[in-house]
């Protein structure tokens, strides 16, 4: 049991509770083990010892006449000590109730509809939850305190809230009235995200739909984007200029990935049949590139020759080549200048040949090492960029052409 302070306490009158058989003749020895007993069984049962069950046995069992004795020393003690620790969860819960009321009360207010329905939630709640602050012990500083860093929570997790769901506007709202209740770091964090929220919202806004009105055409959209930015005021033209440039470059590389994809269909269609039925559905392809694909498919079908073979490795890695003088000058045949296409456009989407040229060089150094010509060397690195659309498949088809190198 814990050691307690020994207090004066007077015992308990016979009208409080229901009085028991007392012990008789009186002795203050048994009374006191008979305590010491009971309050152990009680904590075995529940753990603590309350003062109304002290109370209740000081009535049943102590006589009046025995305040100054061990028996009373002890149940006084005993009480003091429950009586405190009492007063200490009671004062516990009404705290842990005050947490769960502000802790609603902000829930409540980051669900209202806009900064006039919060202010008017506040405005009503904020007192009631100071007030029953002041009243379980908290002075009236401190509870106006507390109600002003509920006030701020809640004001940003309303703004957060908004931005989550897209309304930067409602958002930018009740940051300008309610901004003075926040913390520097919080409002300038805010006002960052507004902005951003706004930016990027404004820019896309504008990029979709001026990309509707060109058909299509990047450039062409970027410039009329460019132009509705006088409409725009001053502080967000520059961040909003600058998000549909980036808008605009990833625009550009999608399509360059969806003519890659094109290109790279054509080159690996069966029949000239399949070429033409999808360049007729296709929709991504520019008119320069389509009516360069109508040429190509227009040439004869034919396989390519070794100096076409060798033209078409030497050049395939190479940014800057010139597919169409290619083919119009026949170093290329029409599924090659497909490929070369492919592959051009697929840099200009952002995707680059690590893998195919690691490839390639294990190739050479491969077929160097066991002796073979660079004629050989040439034949085989065209058979594996040129046998599948992908990087599996090009090497599995190398891996079939070393087996057979190799028996």
């Amino acid at each position: 049991m814990p050691t307690v302070p020994v207090t004066s306490h007077l015992l308990p009158t016979e009208q409080t509770f229901t009085p028991q058989a007392t012990v008789s003749p009186y002795n203050p020895e048994e009374v006191r083990h008979t305590l010491a007993q009971e309050v152990q069984k009680q904590v075995s049962k529940t753990g603590t010892v309350s003062s109304g069950f002290l109370d209740q046995f000081a009535v049943s069992h102590l006589e009046k006449s025995a305040v100054d004795t061990p028996a009373a020393w002890d149940y006084a003690a005993l009480r003091d000590s429950a009586k405190r620790e009492e007063e200490k969860q009671q004062h516990q819960q009404q705290l842990a109730q005050l947490d769960q009321e502000a802790a609603w009360t902000k829930q409540v207010g980051v669900l209202t509809a806009d900064n006039a329905a919060l202010e008017t939630y506040l405005s009503v709640q904020l007192p009631v939850y100071q007030a029953h602050l002041q009243q379980s012990g908290i002075s009236e500083e401190q509870s106006v305190q507390a109600g002003k860093r509920l006030r701020a929570q809640t004001v940003a997790q309303h703004i957060s809230r908004s931005l989550a769901g897209g309304d930067w506007h409602t958002a930018q709202q009740v940051l300008h009235a309610q901004g003075s209740y926040l913390s520097d770091a919080v409002r300038q964090r805010c006002a960052q995200q507004v902005q951003q929220q706004a930016v990027h919202d404004t820019a896309s806004r504008l990029w979709q739909r001026v990309w509707q009105e060109s058909d299509s055409n990047v450039t062409l959209a970027k410039q009329q984007a460019t132009s509705h930015l006088q409409d725009v005021g001053e502080e967000l033209r520059q961040p909003i200029a600058e998000e549909i440039n980036r808008l605009a470059a990833q625009q550009q590389r999608q399509s360059a990935a969806a003519q890659a994809d094109v290109f790279s269909r054509l080159a690996h269609a069966d029949t000239v049949q399949m070429q033409r039925k999808l360049l007729t559905s296709q929709t991504v392809l520019d008119t320069s590139q389509l009516a360069a694909a109508e040429k190509a498919m227009q040439l004869q079908d034919l396989p390519a020759t070794p100096a076409q073979q060798n033209w078409f490795v030497n050049h395939y890695f190479q940014e800057d080549t010139d597919a169409e003088k290619a083919l119009d000058k026949g170093w290329c045949n029409a599924r090659d200048y497909f490929r070369l296409k492919s592959a051009q456009q697929a840099r200009q989407s952002g995707e680059n040949f690590p893998a195919e040229q690691w490839l390639c060089c294990g190739i050479q150094t491969w077929m160097n090492t066991h002796g073979f010509s660079t004629q050989d060397i040439t034949r085989v690195s065209y058979a594996v960029l040129c046998g599948a659309p992908d990087n599996k498949g090009r090497l599995a088809r190398w891996q079939q052409i070393k087996t057979l190198l190799d028996c």
